[in-house]
């Protein structure tokens, strides 16, 4: 009994305690995000409208972008000035959106902004304020931990509650902004249904007008196979539209019909694509359907087109290359 709980002790000092120590020494030089991850598709917004950010300040402004966005966190008076320079930032974003359109009135070429949404306004905002927020200011936090509220923008739901610069600025985009440049606070498009008779009527035109359609008879075929899964699925096209190998499982039945022919079933398996990243999944975010694979004959050929472009996987996860 000594014996074993000698050994014990010798393995804890031998192999467990070293190497606890080596975890923490190596835990100690990544220090922990105090933000959630976020989606690329996010990351490369946030990017996006740091960089315009610093085309203004630092290239038209001459100013240093880092300590404008430092000035919004410190006193009253540094306060003011950071503001005043985000509102004339956001300025410059709309008019710089500024593009040249064919007309067919009297003017060949007209000018008109691109940014006529006061969304479109909110989310730059909102982007330039959490890059700055998981960036310039996370490292004020680890550098003064002591006051890493002092060191924190956020962007608020609304509420008697939310207050600071951030939030002044974000309803003077609503309130004031928006009516300087008239920009619309209405949702810009409309959602309509599709019928199985529109689906149906989209698809004999691409089939039998194919010779009015300037592509591949690939790309038709694909588009059908696409159209198919919205119509079934009513999936959003970014989740149709990027499915890998892993996503589809292909098996040959009998026939119930005629048990001496074989068919081909798909079993498809589509996921959300607007999900949060890195999140933990609780509930069920996808689908699955089986689609049987049945020969195409087009109508001015004797080519057979067959739906057999998910038979053939690649080496690896690669996407599948006809549906990108």
């Amino acid at each position: 009994m000594g014996k074993c709980r000698e050994d014990v002790c010798l393995y804890i000092v031998m192999e467990v305690r070293p190497r606890a120590e080596e975890n923490e020494r190596e835990l100690k030089n990544k220090p922990l995000n105090d933000r959630r991850g976020v989606s690329d598709s996010a990351l490369l917004a946030r990017r996006q409208a740091w960089t315009k950010w610093v085309e203004f300040i630092k290239d038209i402004r001459n100013l240093d972008p880092n300590e404008t966005i430092l000035n919004l966190c410190r006193g009253p008076i540094q306060q003011e000035q950071a503001k005043l320079r985000c509102q004339n930032f956001l300025c410059y974003y709309i008019e710089s959106s500024e593009r040249e359109r064919p007309n067919d009135g009297p003017e060949e070429v007209v000018h008109e902004l691109t940014v006529t949404s006061t969304t479109t306004v909110l989310e730059m905002w909102k982007a330039l304020i959490m890059y700055a927020d998981t960036n310039v200011l996370q490292r004020m936090r680890r550098r003064d931990p002591d006051n890493s509220a002092q060191w924190t923008l956020s962007i608020g739901v609304g509420g008697p509650r939310i207050k600071g610069p951030v939030f002044e600025i974000s309803t003077w985009i609503v309130e004031v902004l928006s009516a300087n440049y008239n920009l619309t606070n209405q949702q810009k498009f409309e959602k309509h249904e599709a019928a199985a008779e529109d689906i149906l009527l989209i698809l004999n035109t691409i089939w039998y007008r194919a010779d009015l359609i300037k592509t591949t008879p690939d790309m038709r075929l694909d588009f059908c196979i696409v159209l198919l899964l919205a119509g079934i699925t009513s999936f959003r096209p970014g989740a149709i539209t990027n499915v890998y190998y892993h996503q589809v499982e292909m098996a040959a039945v009998r026939d119930p019909a005629d048990p001496a022919q074989t068919k081909i079933i798909a079993t498809i398996t589509l996921t959300h694509n607007k999900r949060r990243a890195k999140a933990l999944r609780k509930s069920q975010d996808h689908i699955s359907g089986n689609f049987g694979i049945r020969p195409f004959r087009y109508w001015d050929s004797d080519k057979i087109f067959v739906l057999t472009q998910l038979e053939q996987p690649r080496a690896g996860d690669s996407q599948l290359g006809s549906w990108a």
